[in-house]
């Protein structure tokens, strides 16, 4: 993560990563996949992926939230199938309905009226943070 964040800061470096992020879209895919899988930490290479392509805050937001999407349905159906934790999955589902109305009430605003150099910085920032905190709690 805070390879993706220091890569993020310098347009050459995102131009070059852009490129071979690109070149190998398949197995970057499968890479960004495998790590989310078994780390939960897909979101770095994602940031990456996505900001290379897009340059605008709305369209990066539109594709990171089909992405997980996507993570999360295949998360989801695994520990329903193989774990058979469906009704716990089940129970946890009112925290959706919270998580859904924060998003509308503060989360939806806090993006609108926040300019696209801000964003990006602020993607950057909390992604290196996240970085040191994955690193200082093992």
């Amino acid at each position: 993560m805070l390879v993706s964040a220091a890569l993020r800061l310098w347009p050459r470096s995102r131009a070059w990563l852009s490129g071979v992020v690109k070149k190998h879209s398949m197995l970057y895919h499968a890479v960004m996949g495998l790590v989310h899988g078994l780390t939960n930490l897909g979101g770095a290479l994602l940031a990456i992926l996505v900001t290379g392509q897009h340059g605008e805050k709305g369209a990066i937001r539109y594709m990171v939230a089909h992405y997980y999407l996507a993570f999360g349905a295949v998360q989801i159906l695994m520990i329903a199938t193989l774990l058979g934790e469906t009704e716990r999955l089940l129970q946890g589902l009112p925290m959706a309905g919270v998580a859904a109305a924060v998003y509308l009430l503060i989360g939806n605003r806090i993006f609108l009226w926040t300019a696209n150099p801000i964003y990006q910085n602020g993607l950057t920032l909390f992604i290196s943070v996240y970085g040191i905190a994955v690193l200082l709690s093992h």
